[in-house]
């Protein structure tokens, strides 16, 4: 009976992505010092810590806009240390930034539609808006138009992106990155400007899109987000890991509290 049970006892899942040691400095002063850590398949990362603690440029490491001076960076098994962003995104790790970008110009569809170019072969532009191929372009809109769905956007599908609400526009970018199916999706202050019920809505969101089966990596300095949305949470502070784990222990780390959270933590 004991053998029968050992036998349907599945195996923990490894990391998809991973650091260890990465050091990465700028004309001497060190921005990094051997930072590791692990993100898990299904699961939502949090990264905190003080401006200047080294979270925007982790990020650059690991979508290759940077490379690290020492330490690697493995995704899938994979080492992907030193990768150009274009070989790193086709492995399935995509960003958003601080800034909201969406395409001037086009509509909330069309934005979305551009999504999927990572994984459209050929002219992305000649595959959509061209009469050719009529099949592929139908069964790419119906895709846009289920994910527009998904983010609450699609009573806005025909308007011109760049003259929805901040926040909706927000959720577009978010959209647009889901589009392209990344395995990993690295969120850099996606709650910057959001008003308390639109805060709210980023977090059913971000859930919804764990329970699909996407990993992300959040960084923000909404710590209640944070502490809210994310299954662990890693603290940068001058460039060094000072906590991690689940969020009910991190916020009540002495180290957190004295160099991010305040007294009143």
């Amino acid at each position: 009976m004991h053998c029968s049970l050992r036998a349907k006892r599945r195996p923990s899942p490894g990391p998809l992505l991973r650091l260890e040691g990465v050091v990465k400095s700028f004309q001497g002063v060190v921005a990094l010092k051997g930072v590791s850590f692990a993100l898990y398949p299904r699961e939502i990362l949090g990264l905190i810590g003080p401006n200047g603690a080294g979270k925007t440029t982790l990020i650059n490491l690991i979508t290759g806009f940077l490379r690290p001076d020492r330490g690697h960076i493995y995704f899938a098994g994979e080492d992907i240390t030193g990768l150009k962003p274009e070989a790193i995104a086709n492995r399935g790790i995509l960003r958003t930034f601080q800034h909201v970008q969406v395409f001037s110009g086009l509509t909330v569809l069309e934005n979305i539609l551009l999504g999927f170019s990572r994984r459209i072969k050929g002219s992305l532009l000649k595959e959509i808006f061209s009469l050719n191929g009529r099949k592929s372009e139908e069964e790419l809109r119906e895709q846009a138009f289920q994910i527009l769905e998904t983010f609450g956007l699609k009573h806005w599908a025909s308007h011109p992106a760049e003259a929805l609400p901040y926040g909706e526009q927000r959720r577009v970018v978010l959209a647009r990155a889901v589009a392209a199916k990344p395995r990993v999706l690295l969120l850099d202050e996606p709650a910057a400007g959001l008003s308390p019920r639109e805060g709210r809505e980023l977090v059913g969101l971000l859930k919804q899109l764990k329970e699909g089966g996407l990993s992300l990596l959040l960084v923000d300095h909404d710590v209640d987000l944070i502490l809210e949305v994310c299954d662990r949470v890693v603290v940068l502070s001058s460039g060094e890991i000072i906590a991690q784990g689940p969020p009910r222990v991190v916020r009540q780390d002495p180290k957190v509290i004295e160099a991010y959270l305040g007294s009143d933590a």
